[in-house]
């Protein structure tokens, strides 16, 4: 998705003092979010690629938002503890792009059995605890020219 071309595509239909919220989470660590990074390299090695060189190349949401018409930003989140499951850790693994069943194809079965190995190493109790920073990043227009007056139904 180009997001400079969907933020100029939004600027004329959201109304005056309107807003765009962008949601986002992220895990700092943890031995079992390694686990999945060097699974999904072993298993998926050119998703893995992919993914590595899109984030090189990638400018963060701020950037790209501090050049648009909604300019003025700020963040609001919540710092969450969880436990985990084995099952649910593999669950996470196939929601993720490198590591999802279709970037996985005729290697899924061998990559569920080595992480379930694995993570039955890291945690003979099948427990896990996970730490995520939720957020949500909140660009309202720094401008109201060209704002629509109101929304487009």
């Amino acid at each position: 998705m180009d997001r400079a071309t969907t933020l100029a595509a939004l600027d004329p239909i959201i109304v005056r003092g309107g807003a765009l919220a962008l949601f986002g989470d992220a895990t700092p660590g943890g031995e079992w979010p390694a686990l999945l990074g060097r699974l999904g390299e072993e298993f998926a090695p050119a998703k893995a690629a992919e993914r590595r060189a899109r984030k090189q190349t990638e400018e963060p949401p701020e950037v790209v938002l501090l050049r648009s018409a909604f300019a003025s930003l700020e963040r609001h989140g919540v710092i969450v503890a969880r436990r985990l499951s084995a099952d649910d850790v593999v669950g996470r693994a196939y929601s993720m792009s490198t590591t999802s069943p279709a970037s996985l194809s005729e290697g899924r079965v061998a990559f569920e059995h080595t992480l379930r190995e694995q993570l039955a190493w890291l945690s003979p109790t099948g427990e896990f605890r996970e730490v995520v920073k939720v957020y949500a990043l909140i660009a309202r227009r720094s401008r109201d020219e060209g704002a629509a007056p109101e929304a487009k139904r």
